[in-house]
């Protein structure tokens, strides 16, 4: 049993599949399939206070019995008889309690209590039919209780009620019927037992069924509650891998950023740079060129009529050069001057220099 209690879980996902017909036949108040072993697990700790009580119930109802006993029979041989089949009986039950406790699986202990009980039948069967009358609500007392106590499958404890049924139905053909005025007539006793049967099979059926239908809500209510938490769990690793991304993403951005403004500071340093080198050179560049034309407007000054033919060609040229390059140097100016340039102006400037 122990073996069987520590494996008998709640599967671990899934719907429970739905018995066949001949596991309805066979098993007419399970629609659990493959999760009976868990049903029957969780309800082993009730079975078993429940078929405990009942025993010691059982014991007391035998201890009255045997003071009824002597009442009835005195110290006549009768008596001691008595007593060895009442203390088999506490016997019995008392074995069948330790047994089914510590069965090995719940099929075993189902068999022990069905066996137990169909002995205890039989026992109490001889006690009825050896006292001086039976009465019939003694025995539908007894099928209910079979049917509705004693915590079983159906069968097992159909089993037990019909042997009873059947053999307190022999007995009293074969040992009581027309020999004592006072005891029930044959109608009556079978009346008793079909009424007891019909109302045990019903009944039980009906509870048994609703314990079961019970436990599938749990089990219904606990599987939506994993499948939940594991939703919940998923959702979970999915915001803390997204958050991780976008840490991983800011911080890339912040990096880019951050380059971008180097570069950028890079570029400003560069242009002013280029700014500065282009200010001196264009600087030294017109120095010179200064000179050249203010010695050159002296000449024309003068008078160019006084210069040769050769030396007025060349006071042009060089006059004409000088121009040009003073052109050039104003389109080099620093960067935040003003220019007044044509495109393509660069490349007429240095053709006329050339």
């Amino acid at each position: 049993m122990e073996r069987e209690i520590a494996q008998s879980k709640f599967p671990a996902g899934g719907s429970a599949p739905q018995p066949s017909w001949w596991e309805r036949l066979r098993h007419p108040e399970d629609n659990l399939g493959v999760l009976e072993p868990a049903y029957r697990q969780s309800v082993l700790k009730a079975d078993l206070e429940q078929l405990r009580v009942m025993v010691y119930i059982y014991i007391a109802a035998i201890i009255i019995y045997i003071v009824n006993d002597y009442q009835l029979f005195g110290l006549t041989p009768a008596f001691p008889l008595l007593m060895l089949v009442r203390t088999v009986m506490i016997a019995n039950v008392v074995i069948m309690l330790h047994s089914a406790a510590s069965a090995r699986s719940f099929d075993v202990m189902d068999r022990i209590i069905c066996i137990s009980c169909i002995l205890a039948m039989f026992l109490h069967l001889y006690i009825i039919y050896s006292r001086p009358a039976s009465l019939a609500y003694i025995d539908l007392l007894i099928i209910l209780v079979i049917y509705l106590v004693i915590p079983n499958r159906f069968y097992y404890r159909l089993i037990p009620a019909m042997v009873f049924s059947l053999g307190d139905l022999v007995f009293f053909l074969l040992l009581r019927s027309g020999s004592d005025p006072g005891s029930i007539n044959l109608f009556a006793l079978g009346a008793a037992l079909m009424l007891g049967n019909f109302t045990g099979i019903v009944v039980s059926l009906r509870l048994y069924a609703y314990r079961r239908r019970q436990f599938k809500a749990q089990y219904d209510e606990r599987l939506a509650r994993q499948e939940i938490e594991q939703l919940a769990a998923q959702l979970r690793e999915a915001n803390e891998f997204l958050d991780q991304k976008v840490r991983e993403r800011t911080a890339e951005l912040a990096q880019a950023n951050t380059a971008l403004v180097k570069a950028h500071q890079q570029l400003q340093e560069l242009d002013h740079l280029k700014s500065n080198f282009l200010g001196v050179v264009t600087h030294e560049l017109r120095s010179p060129f200064v000179n050249i034309s203010m010695s050159l407007q002296l000449i024309e000054r003068q008078g160019l009529e006084r210069l040769a033919t050769e030396q007025r060609e060349q006071f042009e040229q060089l006059n004409g050069n000088v121009q040009s390059a003073k052109v050039m140097t104003e389109w080099e100016r620093p960067v935040g001057q003003s220019h007044d340039r044509q495109p393509g102006q660069i490349r007429h400037v240095l053709e006329q220099a050339g």
